[in-house]
Protein backbone atom coordinates (compact mmCIF):
# COMPACT_ATOMS: atom_id res chain seq x y z
CA UNK A 1 0.00 0.00 0.00
CA UNK A 2 1.38 3.42 -0.98
CA UNK A 3 1.86 6.19 1.54
CA UNK A 4 -0.87 8.21 -0.18
CA UNK A 5 -3.26 5.24 -0.02
CA UNK A 6 -2.46 4.75 3.64
CA UNK A 7 -3.18 8.38 4.47
CA UNK A 8 -6.44 8.25 2.51
CA UNK A 9 -7.52 5.09 4.32
CA UNK A 10 -6.69 6.55 7.73
CA UNK A 11 -8.61 9.76 6.95
CA UNK A 12 -11.68 7.81 5.87
CA UNK A 13 -11.52 5.60 8.94
CA UNK A 14 -11.19 8.63 11.22
CA UNK A 15 -14.71 9.74 10.25
CA UNK A 16 -16.23 6.90 12.28
CA UNK A 17 -14.67 7.86 15.64
CA UNK A 18 -15.91 11.44 15.08
CA UNK A 19 -19.44 10.25 14.36
CA UNK A 20 -19.28 7.82 17.28
CA UNK A 21 -18.18 10.60 19.65
CA UNK A 22 -21.14 12.76 18.62
CA UNK A 23 -23.56 9.86 19.09
CA UNK A 24 -22.07 9.09 22.49
CA UNK A 25 -22.44 12.70 23.57
CA UNK A 26 -26.00 12.99 22.28
CA UNK A 27 -27.23 9.79 23.88
CA UNK A 28 -25.63 10.34 27.27
CA UNK A 29 -26.76 13.98 27.44
CA UNK A 30 -30.34 12.70 27.52
CA UNK A 31 -29.64 11.91 31.19
CA UNK A 32 -29.94 15.65 31.83
CA UNK A 33 -33.64 15.60 30.86
CA UNK A 34 -35.66 15.54 34.10
CA UNK A 35 -37.79 12.40 34.35
CA UNK A 36 -39.41 10.78 37.35
CA UNK A 37 -38.55 7.22 38.38
CA UNK A 38 -36.25 6.65 35.44
CA UNK A 39 -33.24 4.49 34.69
CA UNK A 40 -32.15 6.76 31.88
CA UNK A 41 -28.48 7.12 32.94
CA UNK A 42 -27.83 3.36 32.81
CA UNK A 43 -29.88 2.84 29.66
CA UNK A 44 -28.20 5.76 27.94
CA UNK A 45 -24.78 4.43 28.93
CA UNK A 46 -25.55 1.00 27.45
CA UNK A 47 -27.14 2.41 24.28
CA UNK A 48 -24.24 4.78 23.80
CA UNK A 49 -21.72 1.94 23.99
CA UNK A 50 -23.76 -0.11 21.53
CA UNK A 51 -24.00 2.73 19.00
CA UNK A 52 -21.42 5.49 19.25
CA UNK A 53 -18.97 3.36 21.18
CA UNK A 54 -19.12 0.64 18.56
CA UNK A 55 -18.35 3.21 15.88
CA UNK A 56 -15.37 4.39 17.89
CA UNK A 57 -14.09 0.81 17.98
CA UNK A 58 -14.79 0.28 14.27
CA UNK A 59 -12.95 3.49 13.41
CA UNK A 60 -9.87 2.45 15.38
CA UNK A 61 -10.04 -0.99 13.77
CA UNK A 62 -10.21 0.48 10.27
CA UNK A 63 -7.27 2.77 11.04
CA UNK A 64 -5.17 -0.26 12.03
CA UNK A 65 -6.27 -2.09 8.88
CA UNK A 66 -5.25 0.90 6.76
CA UNK A 67 -1.73 0.92 8.22
CA UNK A 68 1.01 -0.97 6.37
CA UNK A 69 1.60 -4.43 7.80
CA UNK A 70 5.18 -5.09 8.98
CA UNK A 71 6.53 -8.29 7.43
CA UNK A 72 3.09 -9.72 6.71
CA UNK A 73 3.11 -13.49 6.45
CA UNK A 74 1.80 -15.46 3.46
CA UNK A 75 1.34 -18.82 5.21
CA UNK A 76 -2.14 -19.91 6.35
CA UNK A 77 -3.10 -18.55 9.74
CA UNK A 78 -2.67 -20.84 12.70
CA UNK A 79 -6.06 -21.34 14.46
CA UNK A 80 -4.42 -20.44 17.78
CA UNK A 81 -3.27 -17.11 16.35
CA UNK A 82 -6.75 -16.46 14.99
CA UNK A 83 -8.15 -17.08 18.48
CA UNK A 84 -5.52 -14.79 20.06
CA UNK A 85 -6.32 -12.06 17.53
CA UNK A 86 -10.03 -12.27 18.35
CA UNK A 87 -9.27 -12.02 22.08
CA UNK A 88 -7.21 -8.87 21.50
CA UNK A 89 -10.04 -7.43 19.43
CA UNK A 90 -12.58 -8.26 22.15
CA UNK A 91 -10.50 -6.62 24.86
CA UNK A 92 -9.86 -3.60 22.66
CA UNK A 93 -13.57 -3.26 21.98
CA UNK A 94 -14.39 -3.32 25.70
CA UNK A 95 -11.87 -0.54 26.35
CA UNK A 96 -12.52 1.73 23.37
CA UNK A 97 -16.30 1.39 23.07
CA UNK A 98 -16.94 2.04 26.76
CA UNK A 99 -14.46 4.91 27.12
CA UNK A 100 -16.46 8.03 26.27
CA UNK A 101 -19.89 6.79 27.51
CA UNK A 102 -18.36 5.86 30.88
CA UNK A 103 -16.50 9.18 31.17
CA UNK A 104 -19.71 11.11 30.52
CA UNK A 105 -21.76 8.90 32.84
CA UNK A 106 -19.37 9.28 35.77
CA UNK A 107 -18.98 13.01 35.18
CA UNK A 108 -22.75 13.56 35.20
CA UNK A 109 -23.85 11.18 37.94
CA UNK A 110 -20.79 10.96 40.18
CA UNK A 111 -21.28 7.19 40.27
CA UNK A 112 -19.91 4.19 38.40
CA UNK A 113 -22.14 2.49 35.82
CA UNK A 114 -24.14 -0.37 37.31
CA UNK A 115 -26.30 -2.90 35.52
CA UNK A 116 -28.20 -5.78 37.13
CA UNK A 117 -26.06 -5.74 40.23
CA UNK A 118 -22.76 -5.51 38.32
CA UNK A 119 -20.82 -2.36 39.22
CA UNK A 120 -18.43 -1.70 36.39
CA UNK A 121 -14.84 -0.62 37.18
CA UNK A 122 -15.52 -0.59 40.93
CA UNK A 123 -14.95 -2.73 44.04
CA UNK A 124 -11.27 -3.19 43.15
CA UNK A 125 -7.87 -1.56 43.59
CA UNK A 126 -8.40 1.68 41.65
CA UNK A 127 -11.58 2.65 43.48
CA UNK A 128 -9.98 1.97 46.86
CA UNK A 129 -6.96 4.08 45.95
CA UNK A 130 -8.50 6.98 44.02
CA UNK A 131 -12.28 6.81 44.27
CA UNK A 132 -14.77 7.27 41.47
CA UNK A 133 -13.16 10.39 39.98
CA UNK A 134 -9.81 8.63 39.86
CA UNK A 135 -11.38 5.81 37.90
CA UNK A 136 -12.74 8.33 35.39
CA UNK A 137 -9.20 9.62 34.78
CA UNK A 138 -7.85 6.07 34.49
CA UNK A 139 -10.23 5.40 31.59
CA UNK A 140 -8.00 7.51 29.34
CA UNK A 141 -4.92 5.22 29.48
CA UNK A 142 -7.30 2.24 29.47
CA UNK A 143 -8.68 3.39 26.11
CA UNK A 144 -5.15 3.94 24.77
CA UNK A 145 -4.29 0.39 25.82
CA UNK A 146 -7.40 -0.80 24.01
CA UNK A 147 -6.32 0.94 20.80
CA UNK A 148 -2.94 -0.81 20.94
CA UNK A 149 -4.70 -4.12 21.63
CA UNK A 150 -6.71 -3.61 18.44
CA UNK A 151 -3.45 -2.95 16.57
CA UNK A 152 -1.93 -6.11 18.06
CA UNK A 153 -5.02 -8.06 16.99
CA UNK A 154 -4.72 -6.73 13.43
CA UNK A 155 -1.02 -7.58 13.15
CA UNK A 156 -1.64 -11.02 14.65
CA UNK A 157 -4.43 -11.58 12.12
CA UNK A 158 -1.74 -11.00 9.50
CA UNK A 159 0.50 -13.56 11.26
CA UNK A 160 3.34 -11.18 12.08
CA UNK A 161 5.80 -11.57 14.92
CA UNK A 162 5.51 -7.82 15.47
CA UNK A 163 1.87 -8.39 16.42
CA UNK A 164 2.82 -11.18 18.81
CA UNK A 165 5.58 -9.08 20.37
CA UNK A 166 3.25 -6.11 20.78
CA UNK A 167 0.61 -8.32 22.39
CA UNK A 168 3.10 -9.74 24.88
CA UNK A 169 4.54 -6.29 25.59
CA UNK A 170 1.04 -4.97 26.39
CA UNK A 171 0.39 -7.73 28.93
CA UNK A 172 1.91 -6.03 32.02
CA UNK A 173 -0.24 -2.94 31.35
CA UNK A 174 -3.31 -5.13 30.91
CA UNK A 175 -2.56 -6.81 34.25
CA UNK A 176 -2.48 -3.40 35.95
CA UNK A 177 -6.02 -2.70 34.75
CA UNK A 178 -7.08 -6.26 35.51
CA UNK A 179 -6.16 -5.66 39.15
CA UNK A 180 -7.38 -2.08 39.10
CA UNK A 181 -10.86 -2.79 37.77
CA UNK A 182 -11.29 -6.42 38.75
CA UNK A 183 -13.10 -7.13 35.48
CA UNK A 184 -13.95 -10.87 35.44
CA UNK A 185 -13.47 -11.31 31.69
CA UNK A 186 -9.89 -10.02 31.92
CA UNK A 187 -8.90 -12.83 34.28
CA UNK A 188 -9.50 -15.21 31.36
CA UNK A 189 -8.71 -12.99 28.38
CA UNK A 190 -5.29 -11.64 29.40
CA UNK A 191 -3.47 -14.90 30.25
CA UNK A 192 -5.21 -16.94 27.55
CA UNK A 193 -4.19 -14.72 24.65
CA UNK A 194 -0.53 -14.77 25.77
CA UNK A 195 -0.60 -18.56 26.05
CA UNK A 196 -2.09 -18.84 22.54
CA UNK A 197 0.59 -16.56 21.06
CA UNK A 198 3.35 -18.52 22.82
CA UNK A 199 2.01 -21.87 21.59
CA UNK A 200 1.79 -20.71 17.97
CA UNK A 201 4.80 -18.39 17.88
CA UNK A 202 6.57 -20.53 15.26
CA UNK A 203 3.75 -19.83 12.78
CA UNK A 204 4.42 -16.07 12.88
CA UNK A 205 6.73 -14.44 10.36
Amino acid sequence: MSAQGTRRGVRRAAVLPAVGSLLDLGVVLTTLIPMEQREVPTRSWAISIATGGSLLFLGVLLVTLALPSPRAGTAPRDPLIVAASILFYASGFASVASFLPSMLYINQTGELPEFRGIRFYGAALFERLWGVRGIMISLVPFAVLGAFEILAGTWLWRSTQVGGSLGVWLTPFAIVFLLGYGAPYQYVDVPLRVILVALAWSSLT
